[in-house]
């Protein structure tokens, strides 16, 4: 497993204030199984945020 240290972006959103974005992209994600139309979790912590693959099964009950 590796680490990434990303930065934290300002991104418009609705006509409202400015709010934080993060952007993920790169081959990695690609080496890691998260495909293009693949679907996540993201889990929210203090102080974190945990990113997971839903599973190809778990992405026909989401559309």
């Amino acid at each position: 497993m590796g680490k990434r240290i990303l930065k934290i972006y300002s991104s418009v959103a609705y006509s409202k204030p400015n709010v934080p974005c993060i952007i993920l992209q790169g081959q990695w994600l690609l080496r890691l199984g998260f495909k293009t139309g693949s679907h996540v979790e993201v889990e929210q912590g203090e102080m974190e945020l945990v990113i997971r693959l839903v599973q190809e099964e778990s992405n026909m009950d989401h559309q």
